[in-house]
């Protein structure tokens, strides 16, 4: 079957439904591929559960907005469906929670209400074009093969798979984020607040001193504003290096569910906030921080980061700090200059090589410093965005 559309949009995370929703209200044709059953990326994938990138940092009780327009409205619109408020932590970051199933929900109605074609379970097999521009991919759909023709093309995929199919040139990249898992526990006696926290910190510090379990267990946390009813989300930082070699992020996935179950039954044994607890669920997904990433017209530095740099036509903005997850090592921060925030310029969403190659979400040109301040969904929104509303202007049919 072939298909012809203005705008394709690979990937149907945050950056790239926010991506399809710019290209759709320029009037375009927009089609929206992802190789999940369903929308929604990592944020309904691997259950991230905060949107974070939105607010400007700061101790004060009151969480106010950095972003406007189209990315407010989605923050504001997943608060209603979650039925949460933004939140602050001790860093003084702010950040909103949310319900899974509640955004996923949110998502499908973007989709819908702006009359975005959506193709779910797609894989993306090839990327043809001349030396100037792409025009067709193949993707194969429940086994039957589909050719998609385009205007222009937005890789919103999180790691690069319309440049590597297409032999784009990528940003060097000298390490990649350790991953995660989520997952979420019933009938536990852990509360989403500081004090249950502190005993859980307790708990397996104890564990981990008699040898119960391994030191990298320490990497587990609470995920904020998790908590509902009987249930509450948990993320476990994985001990491996992630390489992004093929096939490489299937096998970690397994094995982190393994190390989940290994955790969980340990804690019912040796832990009383476990006693009468049990698995709800873990995400579909690995939570992977960082991939490769397409180079772009310009490449987002960590110096730009840190030191607030504005640009003369900046298409997002962010206050929130390098976060650098390592295996086996707890999260290293550095901020942003204080009571600031730095701009990212549209050339970070632009092919270096093609003209109607664009890119956004954690796959936007910047290096690795940068991108672990940039990849927060709060930022993927605004460079998803944007990149839909850059393609939209080359678009002709």
């Amino acid at each position: 079957m072939n298909i012809t559309t203005n705008i394709l949009v690979v990937g149907a995370g945050v950056s790239g439904v926010a991506a399809a929703v710019a290209a759709s209200k320029q009037g375009k044709q927009v089609v929206l591929i992802d190789n999940h059953s369903y929308p929604g990326g990592a944020a309904t994938a691997v259950e991230v559960g905060t949107i974070c990138g939105l607010y400007y940092n700061g101790k004060q009780a009151e969480s106010t907005f950095m972003v406007d327009g189209f990315v407010q409205e989605f923050a504001l619109r997943t608060a209603d469906y979650s039925g949460t408020t933004p939140s602050c932590n001790q860093y003084g970051l702010h950040y909103l929670p949310y319900n899974k199933d509640e955004l996923k929900r949110l998502i499908e109605d973007y989709i819908t209400e702006n009359k975005i074609r959506f193709l779910s379970g797609c894989m993306l097999t090839e990327v043809t074009g001349d030396s100037m521009s792409l025009n067709r991919v193949s993707v194969v759909q429940n086994g039957q093969q589909l050719t998609i023709g385009f205007d222009a093309i937005i890789d919103c995929s999180g790691n690069a798979t319309v440049a590597e199919l297409s032999g784009h040139p990528l940003v060097e990249n000298h390490y990649f984020q350790a991953a995660s898992i989520s997952f979420y526990i019933e009938n536990s006696q852990i509360g989403d607040n500081e004090i249950s926290n502190f005993k859980l910190i307790r708990d397996l510090k104890t564990i981990i001193q008699q040898q119960q379990l391994p030191d990298y267990f320490k990497n587990l946390f609470i995920i904020p504003g998790s908590q509902s009813q009987k249930k509450i989300g948990f993320k476990f930082t994985i001990p491996w290096q992630v390489s992004h070699q093929k096939g490489e992020i299937e096998c970690l996935t397994v094995r982190a569910k393994e190390l989940v179950n290994e955790l969980f039954y340990t804690l019912k044994q040796h832990s009383s906030l476990f006693t009468n607890a049990g698995i709800d669920h873990i995400a579909d997904d690995l939570g992977w921080r960082t991939g490769k990433r397409p180079l772009g017209k310009y490449v987002l530095t960590e110096e730009d980061v840190v030191t607030a740099k504005k640009w003369k036509s900046p298409v997002a903005r962010s206050s929130w700090p390098i976060e650098d997850w390592l295996p086996n090592k707890s999260v290293d921060l550095t901020f942003v200059k204080e009571n600031d925030y730095y701009e990212i310029p549209e050339e970070c969403l632009i092919s270096a090589t093609y003209d109607n190659l664009f890119f956004a979400g954690r796959i936007i040109s910047a290096s690795d410093r940068a991108i672990a301040s940039a990849r927060v969904m709060g930022v993927c929104l605004q460079t998803g965005y944007a990149a839909g509303k850059v393609a939209a202007q080359i678009s002709v049919k």
